[in-house]
């Protein structure tokens, strides 16, 4: 870890002290869904989101992937929008950063909860992860 601006890594790692998974993009509670960051550097987040997912058979799951996906972009994205305005409103006097997600670095799994062959529905976590890039 190498920080090339202090003061804006304090000012970031103050503003994401707390997670994001009870406001939601819409501003209502989520209780199956958390975005959480993780501050590298001073130009670095690393970002995991977790969301629990039903679904009927291992082919539904895989064409429900997209939507899972989507789901979390639309919601991390949310997510940045908050923290840049919690930024803004905590320290005027500086600049706000912008977010970039870098695109190689994505990357998303599903873990089975619940595996019943006499019921008809499964319980799964959803989880993806990207790296971010502050400027």
């Amino acid at each position: 870890m190498l920080v090339k601006d202090y003061q804006r890594f304090l000012n970031l790692s103050r503003v994401l002290n707390s997670s994001f998974g009870t406001e939601g993009v819409e501003n209502r509670p989520f209780n199956t869904q958390s975005v959480k960051f993780d501050l590298m550097d001073d130009g670095l987040i690393k970002v995991r989101y977790l969301m629990i997912v039903n679904f009927g058979s291992d082919t539904m799951m895989r064409e429900m992937m997209r939507r899972y996906r989507d789901e979390a972009v639309e919601m991390l994205k949310g997510a940045l929008k908050t923290i840049k305005e919690k930024y803004e409103t905590e320290f005027p006097q500086s600049t706000a950063p912008t977010f970039d997600i870098v695109e190689s670095t994505i990357g998303e799994e599903v873990e089975f909860l619940t595996f019943n062959m006499y019921k008809g529905s499964r319980k799964a976590y959803y989880r993806f992860g990207c790296m971010i890039e502050v400027s």
